[in-house]
């Protein structure tokens, strides 16, 4: 079952915060609510940052779900098997149990050169 999309804190490794957009009823697993004060486009997370999550598979069918882990601290104590509300929800009458992390990552920005071929413009 989903809920509606809000916007979120999220807190990076280096303790920068920035607002995502996410389904509020998976979101609200780890017990932080939405910020309604986020709805300006300036704090949407960096596209080369893929945010940290966490896996939930399903116990009765094949359904997987990618929740976002909003700060290092749940981060952390979901590594190490601390966060009783974070190791299963249930969601429509389906259970959803813990099954992974993937870390926070940041891709490199690219930033488009000129090669100094000549491509006919006057550029």
């Amino acid at each position: 079952m989903s809920g509606s999309i809000k916007w979120f804190v999220y807190e990076t490794d280096s303790n920068e915060s920035f607002g995502y957009k996410a389904d509020e009823s998976n979101s609200e697993i780890f017990g932080t609510g939405h910020d309604a004060n986020l709805g300006v486009p300036k704090w949407a997370y960096p596209s080369n940052l893929q945010m940290r999550t966490a896996t939930y598979k399903s116990t009765t069918t094949v359904r997987t779900k990618r929740i976002v882990v909003p700060t290092r601290t749940l981060y952390d104590d979901l590594a190490g098997g601390g966060v009783a509300t974070g190791s299963s929800f249930t969601e429509g009458g389906e259970t959803f149990e813990f099954v992974g992390l993937q870390p926070e990552r940041i891709r490199p920005v690219i930033f488009p050169a000129d090669t100094g071929l000549n491509d006919g413009d006057n550029g």
